[in-house]
């Protein structure tokens, strides 16, 4: 027994000697890339897209050193192209840059869309409800929960109801996962820097704004809070400070933190007074909630509807846009305001983006960039869904396009505000 524990022990330390040799004799076979001449390194960067190009450069000290940094700021509208949800492609336009670029292949693109993005990853979903989050950039890709396992008892009854009452949707193309999905999914949001092991995500659906939320280690959706009604709902959530803040329809922010293995919420921000002017704020604007790295809190308001009041109260034309600021700190109120700071805020699919001026030279005031999607008919009797991209500049009160697409498919993506990073 002695002879043929030696005997092992040998063979294992001669196996491990003759791996060392291989692993060795293969480093010294493989070529030192970092040894390539400047111009050359320049050279090939220059073939390389943008995107690309920002991964080329961080690869070495070496190749960091020999290209140029990109001058390609962010924020980046990433655009839904023609081909819609087959496409293996994003294109970009940046902001600061005015300048468009596609960023190719990307083989995990296909048979998706972006449903949500936040500090340099993507959130992405198919036609059979799986969900995954990327980061283009590293092509780094963790898996969540398939959207089946959402806590709702009326998924199907929801879409069946809306298939029912849409005369424009083409029977034939009926796929109610898909319906759920464009129709039924607001947003997904997630914590920062996620990795496979460490990555918490909350997601806005259904019909009256439920949330739901999963983390590393669960293999399902599970409702956060109560379950919503039609008079009490959540319209935003976003991740900011590891804690999940939601805003409900009557303007409440609630602080959700799930690191733990049950969540806690704190109310950050108390719901505006029961009087006229909360009633016409809750009733006639769609709400986004916004946080500064101070940790101000803003609500962004744009006008959706008139709300129906008695007679008797005589109102003026509300604004168009509004924004309101709380210093959980200090105030648990909200207040108006037309001052953010010096900063400009990107609203989307997205987590919502504060950005300073200093950091955007192009721009003058305080501008609220925002999304309008809406069905328009063309000359040829096509109906199409048409999304522009605007800005409004909160001091001055002027407002102008800055980016629009239209097109004939009813699922017309959400345009999303991207920020790449390579973590």
């Amino acid at each position: 027994m002695e002879n043929a524990n030696i005997s092992s022990t040998v063979t294992s330390t001669t196996s491990r000697e003759e791996e060392r040799q291989v692993e060795e004799e293969t480093t010294r076979k493989r070529p030192d890339w970092t040894l390539l001449p400047p111009d050359l390194i320049i050279k090939i960067s220059e073939e390389l897209s943008i995107p690309n190009r920002v991964c080329f450069r961080a690869t070495c000290k070496t190749w960091y050193n020999a290209v140029l940094p990109i001058a390609v700021p962010s924020p980046w509208l990433l655009i839904p192209d023609d081909e819609s949800e087959q496409s293996h492609s994003c294109t970009f336009l940046s902001l600061p840059a005015a300048h468009f670029f596609t960023y190719s292949p990307i083989p995990e693109l296909r048979g998706t869309r972006c449903i949500g993005s936040h500090a340099g990853w993507l959130a992405i979903s198919n036609t059979q409800l799986d969900v995954s989050l990327l980061n283009p950039l590293t092509m780094s890709r963790i898996h969540l929960p398939s959207f089946i396992t959402l806590p709702t008892d009326d998924l199907i009854l929801e879409i069946d109801v809306f298939w029912m009452d849409d005369e424009l949707i083409d029977v034939s193309a009926y796929n109610p996962p898909k319906v759920f999905r464009d129709r039924f999914i607001d947003k997904l949001v997630f914590s920062s820097k996620p990795t496979i092991h460490n990555h918490i995500a909350v997601t806005l659906y259904g019909t009256y704004g439920d949330l739901a939320y999963t983390k590393a280690g669960k293999d399902e959706w599970l409702l956060l809070g109560a379950a919503s009604t039609k008079d009490h709902y959540y319209e935003d959530v976003m991740f900011h400070d590891d804690k999940f803040y939601c805003l409900t329809n009557e303007s409440q922010v609630q602080a959700f933190d799930l690191s733990a293995d049950c969540p806690t919420v704190a109310i950050v921000v108390q719901s505006l007074k029961h009087n006229i002017r909360a009633s016409i704020i809750n009733l006639t604007y769609k709400k986004c909630l916004a946080c500064s790295r101070t940790g101000e809190l803003f609500m962004f308001l744009r006008r959706i509807n008139q709300p129906v009041l008695p007679l008797i109260i005589e109102l003026r034309d509300p604004k168009d846009f509004m924004v309101l600021r709380a210093n959980p700190e200090t105030n648990l109120c909200w207040a108006a305001t037309n001052d953010l700071g010096s900063m400009s805020l990107f609203v989307g699919a997205n987590n919502s983006i504060l950005i300073s001026n200093e950091d955007l030279p192009i721009l003058q005031g305080d501008c609220i960039f925002f999304i309008d999607t809406y069905t328009a008919v063309s000359s040829n009797d096509i109906e199409q869904l048409t999304c522009k991209v605007r800005w409004f500049d909160l001091k001055e009160e002027r407002r102008d396009i800055y980016y629009a697409s239209s097109s004939s498919q009813l699922d017309l993506a959400s345009v999303i505000w991207f920020t790449p990073s390579l973590k």
